[in-house]
């Protein structure tokens, strides 16, 4: 089968540890506040720091997304940072702004060379996401198709689907976040990644939500998840652990600690 192409992010390589990396986010309402907590992120020691753009508290122009983006590159340095307006379908804040208006600002992020990776999602209007696409062509950001259920899990083969539809639609990474509702479906996502690492050629990300699937967070390296997320100053989905806590179960799962 092929193997995961690992993907070069500012000295990070996704996809070819030995542990998965872990995203953090930035989940304040303000820029000044938003400095404050990247700055205190940053000595935390993540690999990774997403902007969750959807909590800001006011409805910013792309001046302003943008102006924010350098303050947050220059606190950053060499850390990769991760652009992100979630829409309120998949998980997002609550906004009045319209999806025209959310590509202009994703298109920005993407073409200012600022950020290592945009995330868009799946489900969202193709003619939209293409100028983000091509911005990020452009800028050398990579960008992640992703696809999120807060409801529930879908079965085996959907979510192989939605990790196959990223790959074929030209995306640099896979995410697929679901919701369990019975122990049983944090295995049917266990396995859903397990067999899209061994079919696709790009870095894949997922995790179960929630409390019952908190597991997927620290096992999903596994079977085959490159990107693990945990909780900054406060979480952006259910189940995140803080980020003392998931470096010290991954590093219990280090190879020098297992016995064999």
């Amino acid at each position: 089968m092929p193997a995961c192409k690992p993907l070069q992010l500012r000295g990070r390589l996704l996809g070819a540890e030995n542990a998965p990396l872990v995203c953090v986010p930035l989940v304040s309402r303000t820029a000044a506040a938003l400095r404050d907590e990247l700055v205190e992120l940053r000595a935390a020691g993540p690999d990774l720091v997403e902007w969750r753009a959807d909590f800001l508290e006011s409805i910013p122009d792309v001046a302003q997304c943008l102006a924010i983006a350098k303050q947050l590159q220059a606190v950053a340095g060499d850390l990769p940072l991760v652009f992100t307006w979630r829409s309120v379908a998949e998980g997002g804040q609550p906004t009045s702004i319209d999806a025209a208006s959310v590509s202009e600002i994703n298109t920005a992020m993407a073409a200012s060379g600022l950020f290592a990776l945009i995330d868009l999602e799946s489900a969202s209007d193709a003619a939209l996401r293409e100028p983000v696409v091509q911005a990020a062509r452009r800028s050398g950001t990579a960008v992640i198709l992703s696809r999120h259920d807060f409801t529930m899990t879908p079965s085996v083969a959907t979510m192989l689907e939605w990790f196959t539809l990223a790959q074929s639609s030209g995306a640099d990474v896979a995410k697929v976040a679901v919701t369990p509702r019975e122990d049983e479906d944090v295995l049917a996502l266990l396995t859903a990644t397990a067999q899209a690492s061994r079919s696709l050629t790009i870095p894949l990300i997922s995790m179960a939500m929630g409390a019952r699937g908190a597991l997927s967070r620290i096992f999903g390296h596994q079977f085959g998840s490159t990107v693990t997320f945990a909780a900054g100053l406060a979480p952006s989905a259910p189940g995140q652990w803080s980020l003392p806590a998931l470096r010290a179960a991954l590093a219990s799962l280090s190879e020098r600690d297992v016995a064999r």
